[in-house]
């Protein structure tokens, strides 16, 4: 049965934006999993209950880090993976090889991660490091990391994933690739797949399959691009921020009123959708979530302001 995201958020929700959903790209690198700790801690107490992750992120280990968090709350909580990317950690064989080339004399191969790993083996071997990872018998949503349509479309794969479905092993099969697949995938309209996972920012015109209720739609990086280019024209033209004080009551100066506002953007043009919204900082969650949960005020004229300014760039 396909994952009603949006009904089952607002039934494990515990704020007002239950489409707010948490990503997980940059958690656990380098070893900081206690600060990721306390960042997935603070979002969970600040009612988010949607959290996204990846073989890939973290160089491996933001998995584990969603393990440790959530092991005891499970069931409260909505777990996203993703499989199709390899990260260099997971590579131990290529390892294994270059210290023997090492003994020999030989150079070593250099050891990146591998993307497009959509061998159904190597699926296999990273949905089942996913699970262990993260303590868990089941995840609630499984994506194809930076997938093509020739991938999502491959029987082998279709097979595989109705099968953990009828298993229990996941709720949900999907797909999670650039902007351009997306749209091939959408068009092919795809019987399968039950979510689509793509990004969308304020620059952009209109939201992929807006219209399209076929499907269960996550969008991300509505901050990756945007935020950089909105602060660097305010630090430009310091009037543009004054124009939005005056008119609207927003200090743009301030990211814990922008970041809000560009969020709940993308929640409008796709009103089904959950938003994924990420920091390694666990202070700037609440801030977000208490502006998310006052009411819009001439949200339209705040947004034509924004888009003004990013002509500008």
């Amino acid at each position: 049965m396909t994952l009603i995201l949006k009904d089952e958020l607002e039934r494990l929700g515990a704020n007002d934006a239950p489409w707010l959903g948490f990503g997980t790209a940059h958690l656990g690198t380098n070893g900081e999993r206690t600060n990721a700790l306390r960042v997935l801690d603070e979002a969970f107490e600040q009612g988010i209950r949607y959290f996204d992750t990846a073989r890939l992120y973290g160089e491996g280990e933001a998995e584990w880090v969603i393990g440790e968090a959530f092991a005891k709350k499970r069931d409260q909580v909505i777990l996203t993976s993703k499989a199709g990317i390899i990260p260099w950690t997971d590579r131990k064989m290529l390892r294994v090889s270059n210290k023997l080339r090492t003994t020999m004399g030989l150079s070593s191969i250099p050891v990146e991660h591998l993307f497009g790993a959509f061998d159904l083996r190597q699926l296999k071997a990273s949905f089942d490091k996913s699970l262990k990872a993260m303590r868990t018998d089941y995840i609630d949503v499984l994506l194809l990391h930076e997938c093509r349509l020739e991938d999502a479309e491959n029987d082998a794969v279709k097979s595989w994933a109705e099968s953990l479905k009828k298993a229990g092993k996941i709720r949900a099969f999907g797909s999670a690739a650039t902007l351009a697949e997306t749209d091939r995938i959408l068009a092919a309209e795809s019987g399968h797949l039950d979510v689509i996972q793509h990004a969308f920012d304020l620059s952009m015109t209109t939201d992929r399959g807006a219209q399209n209720d076929k499907y269960q739609r996550v969008t991300h990086s509505a901050l990756t691009h945007v935020l950089p280019m909105i602060v660097g024209q305010l630090d430009a033209q310091p009037g543009l921020a004054e124009e939005a004080q005056r008119d609207f009551g927003v200090d743009l100066t301030n990211p814990g009123q922008l970041i809000p506002r560009l969020l709940r953007h993308s929640h409008q043009c796709a009103p089904g959708a959950t938003v994924l919204f990420s920091t390694t900082k666990p202070e700037r969650i609440a801030p977000v979530l208490s502006v998310l949960s006052q009411p819009a005020s001439d949200e339209d004229g705040f947004v034509a302001h924004l888009k003004a300014i990013l002509a500008n760039c």
